[in-house]
């Protein structure tokens, strides 16, 4: 027979072990599940930016978050405008980003007009740890690049201040990190964050047309709470600053380039006005701007050891900021990178000439051919520091047991001028690709040997 304080001791005991229950499920459940009890705290909306280089405007960006059945999609625009001669060119750059609600990445377009020339690069998982990459270009043939492997938990760069509000760490001493499929440059990178500091900023979303002045002016300024975010963007050392949603209000690279939120119609209407009219004038001799083989001469190549100092336009570098430039054969001291050149294999210099006379694209016909006879490569991007103009180039890495050596199927030279400093890893020649990592970068020449 059942008694009350039977009854009454099954029913506690009952209700101690769903209690426990429901704490161990709390505490034990995956991120993942973690991140999808938060997603109501991510809200659609948009975001308007000034790109700046050393204070000087040169475009306008954009950042938009859309919720869809599946997840988010988030959408990065970014106009820069630089000056070559007496013309203005525009670069336009555009990703989506199909994301899960926990933002893991599902599918990334990339859209790239440089100069008027368009193509399309998609990205989409072919199965648990590969992504397809498929590049097209208006009135050509789909073209399958290099396959990346990415683990299930990649995401987007564009994502990771999200994933900070996701995960509850926007907070003093909050850090994240994620894989990131960076289809631009071919490569899996690793950004990484942590949270510094808060401040108060001032931010105006809206403008309204001034008609006294013929201007637009910013109206309805708030006092914004933001996050100082210490970053690493394609192992380059950025700081963000983030409000409570995950929204940027202003990011810093370390060689001068800047976005500032600001509202749409000063950003971009004002900004064009400005142009067309020739109020403004885009930097010029921005470092990678310029392709080195439109400029006439070979890389010096007799040369065993370059030492430059590397610093701002507007000052010095960052503290530590050099130092995303070392690995390979570049050894960094402070501010000082010393490249030296290292002895080459003869067959593999027979590979680098004859990728040089063979096809229009030699840095791809030689990654066949190295690939092809067991070497394992790498195409790298970077600048050359002998040129005043830092023009932008691509050359090849070759592993050769602990170390890479560095060859130019583009001018048959192994190895490779010593002057050829790598930016990134992957990648090609492009603005769009070098001109956010190195901003406006200058070079001293010290010893050159």
């Amino acid at each position: 027979m059942i008694t009350r304080r039977t009854a009454g001791s099954v029913i506690v005991g009952s209700w101690v072990c769903c209690i426990g229950w429901a704490v161990a499920r709390q505490v034990t459940r995956p991120p993942e599940a973690y991140l999808e009890a938060r997603k109501t705290r991510l809200a659609p909306g948009a975001a308007f930016y000034q790109i700046t280089l050393g204070g000087a405007p040169m475009g306008n960006a954009g950042i938009t978050l859309d919720t869809t059945l599946a997840g988010y999609r988030l959408t990065e625009v970014w106009n820069m405008d630089l000056t070559r001669a007496r013309d203005v060119e525009r670069y336009v750059f555009r990703s989506d980003a199909d994301l899960s609600r926990s933002l893991l990445l599902r599918k990334l377009s990339l859209t790239m007009s440089e100069a008027g020339s368009p193509r399309l690069i998609e990205a989409e998982a072919g199965n648990d740890t590969t992504w397809d990459i498929t590049l097209k270009r208006p009135g050509s043939r789909a073209v399958s690049l290099s396959p990346i492997e990415a683990p299930q938990t990649a995401s987007a760069a564009v994502a990771l201040p999200f994933r900070l509000v996701l995960e509850g760490r926007l907070r003093e001493g909050g850090r994240t990190s994620l894989p990131v499929v960076a289809v631009m440059y071919g490569t899996l990178d690793h950004d990484s964050a942590v949270v510094t500091r808060d401040s108060i900023f001032s931010v105006a979303d809206s403008a309204a047309w001034d008609s006294t002045a013929s201007t637009w002016k910013p109206v309805a300024a708030r006092a914004v709470q933001a996050w100082r975010v210490e970053r690493t963007v394609h192992g380059f050392p950025s700081i963000d600053w983030i409000d409570a949603q995950g929204r940027l209000i202003q990011r810093d690279w370390a060689f001068g380039l800047r976005l500032v939120r600001s509202p749409f119609e000063i950003n971009y209407n004002m900004y064009q006005a400005r142009l067309r009219q020739g109020e403004l004038k885009p930097p010029a001799n921005v470092p990678g701007f310029m392709s080195r083989r439109l400029l006439p001469g070979l890389p010096d190549s007799m040369k065993q050891v370059f030492v430059a100092r590397l610093a701002r336009a507007d000052g010095p570098a960052w503290d530590d900021a050099v130092r995303a430039f070392e690995g390979g054969r570049q050894a960094v001291n402070g501010d000082t990178v010393t490249i030296r050149a290292e002895p080459v294999p003869d067959r593999l210099a027979v590979l680098v000439r004859r990728a040089a006379r063979l096809g229009r694209d030699p840095v791809t016909v030689f990654i066949d051919l190295a690939g092809a006879a067991g070497f394992t490569v790498r195409r790298v991007s970077g600048i050359d520091l002998a040129r005043p103009e830092l023009p932008s180039h691509t050359w090849v890495e070759v592993q050769d047991g602990q170390r890479w050596i560095a060859v130019d199927p583009v001018y048959g030279q192994a190895p490779a001028s010593v002057s050829l400093l790598r930016v990134v890893v992957g990648g090609s020649d492009r603005p769009l690709l070098l001109v956010p990592l190195i901003g406006s970068l200058t070079s001293t020449t010290l010893v050159t040997q």
